[in-house]
């Protein structure tokens, strides 16, 4: 059986910086961010944010590329969100992301960074 340890802080944010994160979308974003994480085999440890950018602290097997799991993640959040909550502005991701490796001791420190 293989034994890995990848962990990753991962910020993005929203199209323009757009404020549209709100109280009523933050719950069902963070909960799809999360579920749709783990449907790829991804442990995501924390998930929090502004109303223009969320990070998520998340340990990813070898078999998943980061990149491709960022554009999953992105893509299929905001076409969720859009269809479910119908938000007055078309909710929309802008087009870059920050990626962040964590050592295998630290994962608690990030998690602890990103919950705050």
């Amino acid at each position: 059986m293989p034994f890995w340890r990848s962990y990753f802080h991962v910020v993005w944010c929203t199209k323009e910086r757009a404020p549209v994160i709100s109280a009523q979308v933050e719950p069902r974003l963070y909960g799809v961010l999360r579920s749709l994480g783990e449907r790829m085999g991804v442990a995501v440890c924390a998930v929090n944010g502004t109303d223009d950018q969320v990070h998520l602290v998340m340990s990813v097997p070898p078999t998943v590329a980061p990149a491709n799991l960022i554009g999953h993640l992105k893509g299929a959040s905001a076409r969720l969100i859009n269809a479910e909550l119908s938000p007055e502005r078309p909710f929309a991701w802008g087009g870059g992301y920050g990626l962040f490796t964590i050592s295998p001791r630290q994962p608690a420190t990030a998690v602890s960074y990103v919950r705050s």
